[in-house]
C-alpha cells in the first residue's frame, strides 16, 4: 500500500515548490514557468472531502422548508449550488420562493439573505415576507396600517429590525457584475456573507430575452454568479405556454432551454386549478391547492417527488394538509 500524502507535501503539489532547509545552499529551478503546477484549476481531494464534510454538517445550508422535498435532499443546497425555481405565470414562483427564505430565517438566527426583485417593488416583497414569516393576513396588515393601528405598526417595525433585517431586497435591474458589487455591499452591511440569494426572475436579468439561446446564457452567467459569491442559488423561470397545458406539470421539460444543465435541482409549482377542464365545484374544492414538484435532484439520494401542499390565501405560507387541517377535503385523490 503506498504512503499516504502529509498535509506538506499536499501543498508542496499544489504550489509547485518544495520545502528547503534555510541553511543548504539554494537550489536552481527547473521548473517551466508555463507548465509548474499551480492550484488555480484543481484543488487536492482532500479539500473536497473537507468541503463536502462541511456541507452535509452545516447548519447554514438552504432547505427549501417543504418537509417532503427536503427529504430528497436532506442536506439541502450548498454554497454555488443552483435551484432553478420554475412554473407558468400566477402559479406561485415568487411565493414558495419567500416561503423558503422565510424558513431559512426561522430555522438559523444568524442565516441572512439578499433578493433581487426587478419584478416587484421592495415594499411588497418585504410586505409578503412579514406575513409568511409571522403567520399575518396581509390583508389586515394593510388595513391596520391604514388605519393607524399603532400596535401592529410596532411589530412591523420591529420585525424589520429584528428577522427581517437579515434580508436585503433590490428591485433595480441590475447586471450580474453589479449584482456581485452589491453582495459585497450587504456583506459590508451584516459584517458576514450572505447564506442565499434569490433572483426573481430570471427572463427579467438584462440581455436579451428574445430566444431560447440567449435565456440559457443568463442561466450560465446566474450559476458563475453563484460560484464566485458563494451562495445557493435559487434562480426563478417562467415557463411558456406550450410546455404544458395550465394547471399539470411540465417536469423538466419546463426547463428546457439549456439552463436546466447548470441546476443541481429544479423545483416546479404549479396550480390544480388553473386546469381548463375543471368546474367549478371542483375548482372551488382545489382552489388553495399548489403542487411544489422536485423534478431535478442531483443532491442524494437523488430522489423526485410531487407533493400536493396548501396555500394559505391569508399569509401566503405554503403548508402540509395535515398543517392546514384539510381533512374534509378529498382533492388528494384526484390531483
Amino acid at each position: 500500500m503506498p504512503d499516504l500524502l502529509t498535509d506538506d507535501e499536499v501543498a508542496e503539489r499544489m504550489t509547485g515548490s518544495r520545502s528547503v532547509d534555510p541553511l543548504s545552499p539554494p537550489e536552481v529551478s527547473t521548473h517551466d514557468p508555463v507548465t509548474a503546477p499551480s492550484s488555480r484549476y484543481f484543488k487536492p481531494s482532500i479539500e473536497a472531502v473537507e468541503s463536502y464534510s462541511e456541507y452535509l454538517t452545516s447548519e447554514g445550508s438552504f432547505q427549501t422548508g417543504f418537509r417532503p422535498i427536503d427529504l430528497c435532499m436532506p442536506g439541502g443546497l450548498d454554497r454555488g449550488d443552483m435551484l432553478l425555481l420554475i412554473g407558468k405565470t400566477h402559479s406561485g414562483k415568487s411565493t414558495a420562493a419567500y416561503n423558503m427564505v422565510a424558513h431559512n430565517l426561522r430555522r438559523n438566527p444568524d442565516w441572512r439573505a439578499v433578493i433581487f426583485s426587478p419584478d416587484e417593488p421592495r415594499e411588497l416583497c418585504i410586505a409578503k415576507l412579514f406575513s409568511i414569516g409571522y403567520g399575518r393576513d396581509s390583508a389586515d396588515t394593510e388595513q391596520a396600517i391604514r388605519e393607524g393601528n399603532q400596535l401592529l405598526i410596532d411589530e412591523f417595525q420591529s420585525a424589520a429590525r429584528g428577522m427581517l433585517d437579515r434580508v436585503l431586497i433590490c428591485d433595480q435591474s441590475l447586471t450580474f457584475s453589479q449584482m456581485l458589487s452589491a453582495m459585497s455591499e450587504a456583506e459590508e452591511y451584516w459584517g458576514a456573507p450572505a447564506d442565499g440569494v434569490v433572483m426573481d426572475y430570471l427572463e427579467l436579468l438584462p440581455g436579451d430575452s428574445a430566444d431560447n439561446n440567449a435565456v440559457a446564457h443568463k442561466a450560465q452567467q446566474a450559476k458563475r454568479f453563484a460560484k464566485i459569491a458563494d451562495v445557493p442559488l435559487i434562480l426563478l423561470h417562467q415557463i411558456g405556454r406550450g410546455a404544458a397545458p395550465r394547471g399539470k406539470p411540465a417536469g423538466i421539460s419546463g426547463g428546457r432551454f439549456g439552463g436546466e444543465s447548470e441546476a443541481v435541482a429544479v423545483l416546479e409549482v404549479y396550480r390544480p386549478k388553473d386546469r381548463e377542464d375543471l368546474g367549478p365545484a371542483e375548482r372551488e374544492r382545489v382552489e388553495d391547492v399548489v403542487h411544489v414538484s422536485l423534478v431535478k435532484n442531483k443532491r442524494p439520494p437523488f430522489r423526485l417527488a410531487d407533493v400536493p401542499m396548501i396555500l394559505d390565501p391569508r399569509s401566503g405560507r405554503i403548508l402540509e394538509p395535515d398543517v392546514f387541517d384539510m381533512q374534509q377535503r378529498d382533492w388528494q385523490d384526484e390531483f
